[in-house]
């Protein structure tokens, strides 16, 4: 199964990995036919179609997860409409909205309709159908008491790529459209926006044709880049750069899985550390044995969550895109397995995120 919108899902991404690099069978089972009892299973299935507490399929596409008030919300692309290819070939669908969820088990979830709503009137707006809008991230600024997403913004064709800012006051909206533009000057791409343990946000992306990842930090109101940002893991760029970074802490170390840069194919992911946010940040290896799967279970970061920092549970959450019908694209969630300091992502059928929690006490992405 082909993957990667969140992957760069621009022009500028190289048409594939490596001829020499392999797409294992999607792993993927549909609930309906499958004889669990669900959601009383509490089982997650990667790969599997997942549907919320009203049977419907879950649209939230490339997205990102925050806890407030006690329960997660999954904010994320709804991609239910019907999949084209441009004159590039890079596949997409209308913008129909970012929809989200409400869950207090990270097993079933109960959809909130959409929170973010196009622009249908008018063709230049950021948010008209025409454009690209993809990746939403939120997070809380308790001292202007308001939430704050944050999304890929851009053309038709991804012949740009800029990075786009909505507001509101209820975490389940509506949001407000605010601005969306270049951050600091520069060509965005898949992001993730991350608080430090000072309180300070950060957005991280890559630039400079994925040959550099910016982490910049953000204005006080978390609307806005400060001016002051860092450049860290620079590469080559191309296949070899770095995009969609899912960014944590544990154990007082920064981690952060990235992709490869391979338009929708998935690739092997790799992860990264540094001691501070800021950098200087280094590659530890790839996320996954190569003997396992050759393109991280066909799946791209969205984000990492914690539900549970007091045992250092991290839940990998990725898309695996279906490039031919972007809306039939399914979820990939696993637990991290720690050797050392060392974070791998293993394959499971079914799991449990109750067997990896003492409780819910911390907001994971972003």
């Amino acid at each position: 199964m082909t993957q990667p919108a969140a992957l760069s899902s621009g022009p500028e991404a190289p048409s594939g990995p490596p001829s020499g690099i392999q797409q294992p069978a999607a792993q993927t089972m549909d609930r309906e036919a499958n004889p669990i009892d669900w959601p009383d299973a509490r089982l997650l299935c990667p790969g599997d179609i997942w549907r919320d507490t009203s049977g419907e399929v879950i649209q939230a596409h490339g997205g990102g997860i925050l806890r407030h008030g006690g329960a997660y919300y999954w904010f994320g692309e709804d991609k239910s409409g019907p999949t084209t290819l441009n004159a590039r070939n890079a596949a997409r669908v209308p913008f129909r909205g970012i929809r989200a969820y409400r869950s207090t088990d990270l097993v079933a979830w109960h959809p909130l309709g959409t929170v973010l709503h196009p622009a249908d009137d008018d063709p230049s707006h950021p948010l008209h159908p025409s454009k690209v809008v993809e990746r939403p991230k939120v997070i809380y600024n308790d001292a202007g008491d308001h939430f704050v997403m944050w999304f890929k913004a851009g053309g038709a064709d991804y012949e740009y790529m800029h990075l786009g800012v909505a507001t509101s006051r209820a975490i389940a909206g509506p949001y407000q459209f605010r601005h969306a533009g270049p951050p600091n000057g520069l060509r965005a791409g898949d992001f993730a926006v991350q608080r430090d343990a000072d309180g300070s946000a950060y957005l991280i992306h890559p630039s400079d044709r994925f040959s550099v990842m910016i982490v910049a930090r953000l204005n006080d109101a978390a609307t806005g880049v400060s001016g002051e940002l860092s450049r860290v893991l620079r590469s080559s760029g191309g296949y070899e750069g770095h995009e969609a970074p899912a960014v944590f802490q544990r154990d007082g170390r920064w981690y952060m899985i990235t992709s490869r840069v391979s338009g929708w194919a998935p690739n092997p992911c790799r992860v990264c550390v540094a001691e501070r946010l800021t950098g200087p940040w280094e590659v530890m290896g790839e996320l996954c044995d190569p003997q396992e799967t050759s393109d991280t279970f066909a799946s791209q970061p969205a984000c990492v969550l914690q539900p549970d920092t007091r045992n250092g549970t991290c839940i990998y959450v990725g898309d695996r895109w279906s490039r031919e019908s972007l809306g039939d694209s399914r979820y990939v969630w696993l637990p991290l397995v720690w050797e050392g300091d060392r974070p791998w992502l293993r394959w499971q059928e079914r799991w449990s995120p109750h067997d990896h929690t003492i409780g819910v006490d911390s907001l994971g992405c972003p």
